[in-house]
């Protein structure tokens, strides 16, 4: 008999303890298997294994066709691979994927549900994003000076990280942040004391020349678009590349190179690219 004329009910997984868990007597129907052969395979387990805890196998009841309690276990994906590892076959393998599907696809709902109860979701992390463009005004160091104080109000490592209950209080923050505070308290330092200088060569200053064009002009814009998409596809890591775009202070090395005596305008890529770029 092949395996897709089995009838088989669908693996059967619930969510306990913020963990996703099988029980054996679902294990058992759907692996055609007594349920007593069931429990002395977890017994069995238990024993040859007493690191095994109730995360893993936790005994409960449940009723019988007959309305009586029975022993049963409710164990989670550990459990499930121990005890499956004993079933074998053909049949056994393919409903062994399909369990280990089930266990994914629930804990990634899970994953999911937990995101949108306690951090913002990415659609906020967008909305945001787009709040600190507006007040920023283009000025790069407004960037700077924003997002540093939304992490020093809430006390994240990054603004990815802000509560769900935060989201509407930080939008109002944004609007209202005084962008002239100093990032950070400057002090001046005693007369004795002299910045320190470092000596680069011209080499150096030249691939910093190069990757400001990159960067600031040759692929923002394409950095952009596929930021946008990934925003639209709800990508995790969305928000991970807009900062890797929007948080490099490139208008201040542009400035520094400038100064140097290496201005990007002087590149010959950089005039062909704003020929090409000329409204």
């Amino acid at each position: 008999m092949s395996f897709q004329n089995i009838c088989a009910p669908a693996p059967v997984v619930s969510v306990v303890n913020n963990t996703v868990t099988a029980l054996s007597t679902d294990v058992a129907k759907l692996f055609s298997k007594l349920h007593k052969d069931v429990l002395r395979s977890i017994r069995s387990l238990i024993e040859q294994a007493p690191s095994l805890n109730e995360r893993n196998f936790a005994l409960v009841e449940v009723k019988d066709a007959k309305g009586e309690n029975r022993p049963a276990y409710r164990m989670d994906r550990k459990g499930f691979v121990l005890l499956a590892m004993g079933f074998t076959g053909e049949v056994a393998l393919k409903f062994k994927i399909a369990y280990i599907d089930t266990f994914d696809r629930m804990e990634e709902q899970l994953r999911a549900q937990k995101q949108i109860g306690d951090t913002i979701t990415n659609a906020q992390q967008v909305a945001i994003q787009q709040a600190v463009v507006r007040r920023a005004k283009k000025t790069a160091v407004y960037y700077q000076t924003i997002y540093r104080a939304i992490k020093a109000r809430y006390q994240i490592p990054r603004y990815t990280e802000l509560k769900q209950s935060q989201f509407e209080d930080c939008l109002r923050f944004i609007e209202v942040v005084d962008l002239s505070v100093p990032e950070a308290p400057t002090t001046t330092p005693p007369e004795t004391e002299r910045p320190q200088r470092y000596v680069v060569d011209a080499d150096f200053l030249r691939t910093l020349q190069v990757f400001c064009y990159y960067h600031r002009y040759l692929f923002r814009k394409p950095m952009m678009q596929a930021t946008r998409v990934m925003q639209a596809l709800d990508v995790p890591d969305a928000s991970k590349l807009w900062d890797a775009v929007d948080d490099l202070n490139l208008v201040k090395l542009e400035r520094s190179l400038d100064d140097l005596g290496f201005s990007v305008k002087d590149l010959d890529c950089y005039k062909h690219w704003a020929l090409t770029h000329a409204a």
